[in-house]
């Protein structure tokens, strides 16, 4: 039994060690003292001493083995749990457990059912997924999907079918990033659609149809995974949702790729995962982007395929994610092979066989084990590719493949094998690919197998008709996939067949179909022996043609929202794989869109050189190409990763003024554009500028809208009324000097104690200005160092993680207004250099921004601290300082100029008195004598605090002012006691808010500050 002995002492005040004992009952028997170490963050002597009370106590009981066990009640640790941070706490234990137990599946079943007992099975799911989560951003998939499976089984156990729902589907992105073996998946998706079935949750069984079918595809159930794929598709077009369009991603581009619509898994990347990347969502990134990747290879666009999968490469090595690396490796080494660089392609294959080995990749081993297969093949080396074959085959086997392959050449080295009277392939024969291509829902495949059967009754001497009709058939479905190539070769045979027939006009149709199909790859896959039928025919993509189709679908666009899928289009237009739309405003260029710009620092010398070719591109209102040949790369050892080989800048003007332009790059095309391309391309430009023009102008019509609305909220801030109450001779020549710079637009300085009002003069300055603009403070003392500059100059939208939309500085806020820079004395060093600039060079330019923005604004400055006395300590720079301080005006303490005192004081009895609806009392001659012999260190703001108070605490006609305790006028004991005072108050409101310090009851609140300003009052007391 629990041991019950101190549940009183629990219930009637905290007892020491709550933490190790809620540690203790989570774990409940069995366990080693280490977890509770390691999890509490205990040192040797604080363990003991911990040990010795709960042992002594009766509280933790000891076996003859040294394990632990707790014999504390579920009362006494439910009465202390509001000293524990629980979900901390066990997030800890559960890794720790993890770490230390040989137990540890039935430690954490007993911990989770345990901590569900105490805080609630939701609450113990919430710990369970942050810590998944954890792992899954920390690159550990293995880990992360255990938290999951534990999220699953714990879920089930208490019937939140929600909840397990949305698990199995997590789990089932997941294991698509480490293995193509789902046995396990299948189990979970097929009870979470079920789940989903009986809850009438038609998005959530449209999402598992399509994740279960994935599976159980790769399982070698084709039939039935398609079908159920077919269903979630369905039933996510029907729904039209955008969560599930999101989460559908990965599975629908397997779906469609899968079944050979190559056509159609691209335009569902442009629709949804283009830009993905932007995201930084890793989950949809990797595991959406093969079967992408293989659409662009299958459809000839293999420029586009490079680009990604060293984007993808990139990006993993980047994230640590060198599994995902070395797959990305291996498909860009097939593409290569494609391209009949077997070289290149090799070299990188044998990387990628290393890798995959290396780091346990299972998929990645299997495609690369398949392509070298096919590159054996290109090297005449038959026997090698077959052998690699039967290895690929055999390790599908092992790892849980069942038949799997969407690459032609499979077909091709099969064809081969048996043409060459090798032994075929257990399970991997030609014939029988061929019959079951033909019945199965890949179109690709089917129509490549329709062609190799007619090769194959060619050989038996089959009638040409027959033959004819198959390759027709071929022809066909290749043309729904969209493998131009493909169709290229079957076109090819139809020609060789009608040679055959001496049909010379039939045979020379399908030859010059054939080569326009292959476009700027003629040269590895047409066959000289029709050569003759091309009549010396150039393959070319009709440009004009082209960009008229691109100008009639967007032309009625009235928004820029379309402009990705537009830079999208010409990219493949031009052969191209990066591109950028830049627009000038003004004379600054502001780039608003890119796809593929492998630089993504803005700053880079790269991309001040594209700026450089841009300007100078608009400059001369004209088409602008670099080229350089491979030749020329060849002989100046220029590597191919590091420089563009082609170069593509087009302006676009409107009315004869530019308006901005379109970049684009290729590290792969190899030839250049021709004069009357350029031509075409220059008046194609012009078309669309104009209307590009008009949104642009719409755009800018609602952003200066947006402006002006924000610009009045400042005003209507900043120009209310200041009144300033003085009778003191110095502050009536103070406000005279107001009245004459404020007429002028130099810096002003303001100096003074805490408290003096250097903000309210510094209000009625722009009140009495001739300045229109907004008026924006910056309180410099709440900004921490780390992000100054990125609130001073602000930034662009991708600038740095979590920059999400551009934002502008405070600068930039300030143009043509007034900028009050407040507690001034408080800027860095650092800081100081970019005020200092900005005030010389009267521009800025934004975190991730690569154009200058002229700025122009009236600076008035404000400090409590001696900012020469700074200077010559070497906290302040002498240059900033005499910028700063060509108009200083130094406001004096009130104990300085009595006069002042009781004016002030009747203004703020009167304005009090309104605010709270009370009669203005009577100030008496006592009264007024307490508030002349005061020294008031706080200043103004000390006296509007008194009087504030007397005003809450006034119960009749006269008012008393609250007992006012002196201070020395020494300076630096004024200061030194003011700081006590403030830490004091501080200290006594966080008590009251329990520690809060934002929110309508948190400490800011109540003292009358900005959250931000108490947390750095509070770090320079020692507070924080």
């Amino acid at each position: 039994m629990p041991n019950t002995s101190l549940t009183q002492q629990s219930i009637n005040q905290e007892i020491p060690f709550y933490k190790e004992l809620t540690v203790s009952y989570l774990l409940s028997k069995d366990f080693c003292a280490e977890i509770i170490k390691n999890t509490c963050s205990l040192s040797d002597n604080e363990l003991l001493t911990f040990l010795e009370w709960s042992l002594s106590n009766e509280l933790l009981i000891k076996s003859s083995s040294n394990l632990l066990s707790c014999n504390c009640s579920l009362e006494h640790i439910q009465k202390n749990i509001i000293y524990v941070n629980i979900f901390e706490l066990s997030a800890v234990l559960i890794e720790q457990i993890c770490l230390n137990s040989n137990k540890e599946n039935s430690l954490i079943e007993i911990t989770i059912y345990r901590l569900s007992d105490l805080i609630g099975p939701k609450e113990v799911i919430l710990i369970l997924k942050k810590l998944a989560f954890k792992y899954y951003q920390q690159k550990k998939i293995t880990k992360s999907i255990r938290y999951f499976y534990s999220c699953l089984a714990f879920s089930k156990s208490f019937s939140l079918h929600e909840d397990f729902i949305l698990f199995a589907i997590y789990l089932s992105k997941l294991e698509l990033l480490i293995s193509p073996n789902h046995l396990n998946t299948i189990n979970l998706q097929i009870e979470a659609l079920k789940m989903a079935q009986s809850a009438n949750n038609t998005r959530m069984e449209a999402l598992l149809n399509l994740y279960a079918g994935l599976s159980y595809f790769f399982m070698g159930s084709e039939s039935e995974g398609l079908t159920l794929m077919e269903k979630g598709w369905q039933q996510i077009k029907e729904l039209n949702d955008s969560f599930l369009n999101t989460e559908s991603i990965p599975a629908v581009g397997w779906y469609l790729y899968l079944q050979g619509k190559f056509k159609e898994a691209i335009k569902h990347y442009e629709k949804y995962i283009l830009g993905i990347k932007e995201k930084s969502n890793p989950d949809v990134s990797f595991i959406s982007y093969p079967p992408i990747i293989y659409s662009y290879i299958f459809l000839g666009e293999f420029h586009q395929a490079i680009i990604l999968t060293i984007l993808l490469r990139k990006q993993a090595i980047n994230d640590d994610n060198f599994s995902i690396a070395a797959t990305m490796r291996c498909i860009e080494g097939g593409i290569y092979l494609y391209l009949r660089n077997i070289e290149h392609g090799g070299n990188l294959l044998y990387k990628a066989y290393e890798e995959t080995k290396q780091e346990n990749n299972a998929f990645g081993h299997y495609f690369t084990l398949y392509n070298l297969s096919h590159l054996h093949y290109l090297q005449d080396n038959l026997k090698a590719a077959r052998e690699t074959l039967i290895i690929a085959r055999e390790y599908a086997d092992k790892i849980g493949i069942g038949r799997m392959y969407a690459s032609p050449f499979v077909l091709d080295i099969l064809y081969k094998i048996k043409k060459d009277k090798l032994p075929p392939i257990n399970n991997l024969e030609l014939d029988n690919e061929i019959t079951i291509n033909k019945n199965g829902f890949n179109i690709h495949l089917k129509g490549v197998s329709y062609r190799y059967e007619a090769l194959e009754k060619i050989a038996k001497g089959y009638e040409y008709n027959k033959i004819i009709d198959l390759l027709i058939k071929s022809k066909g479905l290749l043309e729904q996939s969209g493998n131009s190539i493909e169709i290229a070769k079957t076109n090819i045979e139809l020609s060789r067949i009608y040679l055959k027939m001496k049909d010379k006009k039939n045979a020379q149709y399908y030859a010059v179909l054939a080569w326009y199909n292959l476009g700027s790859y003629v040269d590895i896959y047409f066959p000289n022996e029709l050569i003759s039928l091309v009549n010396n025919l150039e393959p070319q993509v009709n440009l004009a043609s082209s960009l008229k189709t691109l100008w009639m679908k967007y032309r009625n666009i009235t928004s820029l929202e379309k402009l990705a899928a537009i830079l999208f289009e010409l990219n493949r237009i031009f052969e191209v794989e990066s591109g950028a739309y830049f627009t000038l405003n003004k004379s600054n260029l502001d780039l608003r869109i890119s796809q593929n710009i492998l630089d993504q620092n803005k700053c880079s010398a790269k991309n001040q050189k594209i700026i450089s070719l841009i300007n100078y591109t608009i400059e001369q209102k004209k088409v602008i190409t670099i080229f350089k040949s491979r030749r020329y790369t060849a002989k100046y050892n220029i590597d191919i990763d590091d420089e563009p080989l082609f170069i593509l800048c087009i302006p676009l003007i409107s009315k004869n003024i530019s308006i901005g332009a379109f970049y684009h790059e290729s590290y792969y095309r190899n030839t250049d554009l021709n004069d009357d391309d350029k031509q075409v391309i220059y008046e194609f430009a012009e078309n669309y500028a104009s209307h590009l023009d008009s949104i642009l102008s719409y755009e800018r019509l609602e952003i200066e809208t947006a402006r002006l609305s924000e610009q009045n909220k400042h005003l209507q801030n900043s120009k209310q009324k200041h009144e300033l109450v003085f009778h003191d001779t110095v502050l009536k020549n103070i406000y005279e000097n107001l009245k004459i710079v404020a007429k002028a637009s130099v810096p002003v300085l303001f100096t003074g104690e805490t408290g003096v009002g250097k903000e309210v003069y510094a209000n009625k300055l722009y009140e009495m200005s001739t300045n229109t603009g907004p008026f924006i403070k910056v309180n410099c003392g709440a900004i921490p160092v780390s992000i100054m500059e990125s609130e001073l100059f602000g930034y662009e939208k991708g600038a740095f993680t979590g920059a999400n939309q551009t934002k502008k500085g405070y600068f930039e806020l300030a143009n043509n207004g007034t900028l009050l820079l407040d507690e001034i004395g408080e800027l860095s060093m650092q800081s100081q250099v970019i005020l200092l600039r900005v005030l010389q060079e009267h521009e800025i330019q934004r975190v991730g921004g690569i154009s200058p923005i002229k700025v122009n604004f009236r600076l008035i400055a404000a400090t409590n601290k001696d900012l020469l006395k700074e200077v010559e300590l070497g906290n302040f720079r002498r240059d900033l300082y005499y910028r700063l301080s060509i108009f200083p005006i130094h406001i004096p303490p009130l104990r300085e100029r009595k006069t002042d005192i009781l004016p002030l004081a009747n203004y703020f009895i009167k304005k009090y008195c309104e605010a709270l609806s009370k009669p203005i009392p009577i100030l008496g001659q006592d009264q007024i004598v307490k508030l002349l012999d005061y020294p008031w260190t706080g200043n103004v703001r000390e006296l509007e605090n008194v009087i504030q108070r007397a005003i809450i605490l006034c119960k009749d006609s006269h008012l008393i002012i609250p007992t006012l305790v002196s201070h020395s006028h020494n300076n630096k004991e004024e200061l030194c006691t003011l700081e006590v005072m403030e830490r004091k108050h501080i200290i006594q409101v966080l008590k009251h808010t329990n520690g809060k310090i934002g929110g309508p009851d948190g400490a800011a609140k109540i003292l009358g500050l900005k959250r931000t300003t108490l947390i750095s009052k509070m770090k320079k007391l020692g507070l924080s």
